[in-house]
């Protein structure tokens, strides 16, 4: 029996593998039954494209509506502002007078016709009181700045040479074109306007001692040509 055993011992471990054998060439795992599944690995079909196609034309179509109602918007707001402006008005906040048109207070409503006066006089505002020799002031240095500007425009368009020429006519000595374009529109503006106010200022005060002359003239004319009445008698006498 003994026998027996052992030899049945030694067919049982004969028939068994190592370890190292089974680890190195068994899988780790057994293989899974049936078919195999593929994911994110097949190429995209013509239906996809399509898809996509049609979510990207939506969106853009979105986008150009919402961009043909901003710049609706943008027209209004820019006619009415323009519109405000044509009436002497400025676009302001009524949130005051919805607040205060909310509210049953006595005070308040004061308060909110008080601003909506106020209100009238900034949107209306009354022009401010000038007097003539003011205007006329602002008037000739308007015309002087505009006329020194086009001066400069003109001499800016001649050449190196033309402004040499210019420079000995008028006596200025060239250093650059720059200095002789500022020289020389000064002393045009000063012939153009100073010239015009002192005559202007001669003008009124010399009329004056004109009509003084000319009474004084007449005046002693006038005693120079008036007839002396002298009697005979007289004559007699002092002869």
């Amino acid at each position: 029996m003994e026998e027996l055993g052992r030899s049945v011992k030694q067919g049982v471990l004969g028939s068994k593998r190592a370890a190292a054998g089974v680890c190195i060439s068994s899988p780790p795992e057994a293989p899974a039954r049936g078919k195999s599944i593929v994911i994110g690995v097949g190429t995209p079909t013509s239906y996809d494209f399509e898809k996509l196609l049609k979510a990207y034309n939506s969106m853009k179509e979105e986008k150009r509506i919402s961009d043909m109602e901003v710049q609706a918007l943008k027209e209004r707001f820019e006619k009415a502002v323009a519109k405000l402006v044509k009436q002497g008005r400025t676009p302001r906040s009524n949130l005051t007078k919805r607040i205060y048109e909310a509210t049953d207070d006595e005070d308040l409503d004061n308060h909110g016709r008080r601003e909506e006066r106020r209100d009238d006089l900034t949107i209306r505002p009354s022009p401010p009181k000038r007097t003539f020799g003011r205007l006329a002031k602002k008037a000739a240095a308007t015309k002087r700045a505009e006329f020194l500007k086009e001066t400069k425009k003109y001499l800016k368009r001649l050449k190196k040479h033309d402004l040499q020429l210019l420079c000995g006519k008028e006596g200025i000595t060239f250093i650059t074109c720059e200095q002789v374009i500022n020289e020389i529109a000064e002393l045009r503006t000063a012939l153009a306007f100073d010239d015009r106010q002192q005559k202007r200022a001669r003008s009124i005060p010399d009329s004056e001692p004109d009509d003084n002359r000319d009474d004084d003239h007449d005046g002693v004319g006038g005693h120079a040509t008036q007839p002396v009445e002298v009697d005979e008698d007289e004559q007699i006498v002092d002869e």
